[in-house]
């Protein structure tokens, strides 16, 4: 077969072009002004230079722990002279679909539509991928460092009575609404005010502020910050009208106002969009390592899910959607995954990147993570006479079903350990004629502690409420009690106590721990700071009033 004239001629053009580009990124990496966006475009472009990527000062953590990782002495030998030589790498090319990735959503699914330029014949883009990690995409940049906590005793622990049900809660921070739909007047907690910092958020005097939301930073490695995500209207001058916009307000762990910037390409939901009743800043959002994951309006009025830059309010990522989410976005910091569902369907996504890791159809519903497990929990709707079960564990990593015995109804997990807690007794204390009537399990599928029906039933029936450092809190017909998770024994301060126990675990990590009066109807919390590790039970106060 002859050559193509008019092929042979594009190829030139797309070479002396990506040459051109060649120099150009490399002449930005020489600039201090160039910025994170740009540096992490550059970097899947060209891997190669990953060392002076590395060296630029305006390389955030993530970026420069992947350059680290993939420079080579050969790299930096060959990246300049490379790069005057001007000549071309095809690896740039297929890393950079990888990373400047759209997520598209089709009536089949999702697809990951690669916005590379130029040609990758020859090469197998899974496998050029697998061979090369992607750069991370920008983060959160804080314009201040994190405060340096002042050193405390080991194991210390500080209570506060919350007046409300936690709005939103994070790695550090734990955010406290003062009225149950309006949110601009919150409380701050965190290990660096432990009792407490009243935020309030407000406009100017020609604006008028439609609503707010919150989201708080998930993952423990990163700077705690809250952001204040804020939708603003402002009144008309004459004829000249202002669009309607959202500003994210990012405060420290403090309750101090770090930086305030406009989220690019967002604007809230008005009342009577698509029949929402009430208008809204976003439909649910989500902090991880910086970037806010949302479900939001774009300024052309159509549903997105997309990647924020907290710290920029630059966009990183967007996928248009034909409406919104079912329910709230989950972080599972572990995985460094964003779980949601849309039309039943289960998703998990890189919140850096927007791809889609993994994705299960069926009918299911809200989502809980926990820091400590590698599963999470997802309830699921059935229909009459369906064999599903209306409440599913599954791995994080991959979606799998987490296999457990069938017909438990009630669970916990510890906050500390991610062990299991279930049990199988029904409203009447009843349990099945045969199997288990309450088990604890390793997160890696390991059986600790079981009894059977039978055994469970002479105690009065079990019910799981809770669980805490390997100790578990249970209800039968004598009250609430709590028992080790290994043995079944009750646990000494619970022995001593001379009154009925107060609280209950309901939520916390290695640095927080949330107390509820009782975990199914929640009326009164109890939050305790632990900031040097967690404490000893006794130290929880689960007799104290306050």
């Amino acid at each position: 077969m002859g050559n193509n004239p008019h092929r042979a001629a594009h190829r030139a053009s797309l070479r002396s072009e990506d040459m051109d580009n060649r120099e150009a990124d490399w002449a930005a990496l020489h600039d201090p002004n160039t910025n994170a966006a740009t540096l992490a475009h550059i970097a899947a472009r060209y891997p190669e230079f990953a060392e002076q990527i590395a060296t630029h000062p305006n390389c955030y953590p993530a970026l420069r722990e992947w350059a680290q990782a993939s420079s080579t002495p050969q790299q930096s030998e060959t990246a300049e002279p490379a790069a005057r030589r001007r000549t071309v790498s095809r690896r740039g090319v297929i890393t950079a679909a990888a990373i400047t990735g759209a997520l598209a959503f089709t009536g089949a699914g999702w697809a990951l539509i690669a916005a590379a330029s130029g040609s990758g014949g020859g090469a197998d883009p899974a496998a050029e991928q697998s061979s090369r990690p992607a750069p991370p995409s920008p983060t959160s940049r804080t314009t201040t460092p994190r405060p340096t906590p002042t050193p405390t005793p080991t194991r210390t622990a500080t209570a506060t009575r919350l007046k409300m049900a936690p709005l939103r809660t994070g790695a550090a921070i734990v955010i406290e609404p003062t009225k149950e739909y309006a949110h601009e007047n919150v409380v701050l907690y965190s290990t660096q005010a432990s009792t407490g910092v009243p935020i309030s958020v407000g406009v100017r005097s020609n604006e008028k502020l439609r609503d707010v939301m919150w989201a708080v930073e998930s993952d423990p490695d990163a700077t705690p910050v809250a952001v204040a995500i804020v939708y603003i209207s402002t009144e008309a001058s004459g004829l000249n009208g202002t669009p309607d916009r959202l500003e994210l307000r990012t405060f420290d762990a403090t309750g101090e106002l770090r930086s305030t910037v406009e989220a690019e390409g967002l604007t809230g939901i008005p009342a009577g969009f698509e029949g929402w009743y009430r208008d809204s800043a976003v439909d649910t959002a989500a902090l991880f390592r910086g970037t806010l994951v949302v479900c939001a309006r774009s300024s052309q009025k159509e549903w997105v899910l997309a990647g924020i830059a907290a710290s920029t309010g630059a966009r990183l990522w967007t996928t248009v959607m034909e409406d919104d989410l079912d329910f709230d976005i989950r972080i599972a910091p572990a995985q460094q995954l964003a779980l949601f569902v849309r039309e039943g369907t289960l998703y998990a996504v890189n919140p850096a990147l927007g791809t889609v890791s993994w994705q299960t159809e069926g009918r299911h519903n809200d989502i809980e993570t926990f820091p400590a497990a590698p599963f999470f929990h997802v309830n699921v709707s059935s229909d009459m006479g369906s064999n599903t079960p209306p409440s599913q564990f599954r791995m994080t990593a991959t979606g799998a079903p987490f296999t457990l015995p069938a017909g438990y109804t009630s669970w916990a997990v510890d906050q500390l350990t991610g062990r299991l807690s279930l049990t199988w007794s029904d409203s009447s204390g009843g349990y099945p004629k045969s199997g288990p009537g309450f088990l604890v399990q390793d997160p890696d599928g390991s059986m600790v502690y079981t009894i059977s029906a039978d055994e469970a039933r002479t105690v009065g029936g079990i019910g799981v409420l809770g669980a805490y450092d390997n100790r578990v809190w249970i209800r039968n017909t004598s009250g609430i009690d709590v028992v080790d998770s290994v043995s079944g024994a009750r646990d000494p301060v619970v022995t001593a106590g001379s009154a009925p126990l107060v609280w209950v675990p309901a939520e916390g990590n290695r640095t927080w721990t949330l107390l509820a009066t009782d975990v199914s109807t929640a009326t009164s919390y109890r939050l305790v700071f632990h900031p040097d590790g967690p404490v000893p039970l006794a130290d929880l106060g689960l007799y104290s009033t306050l």
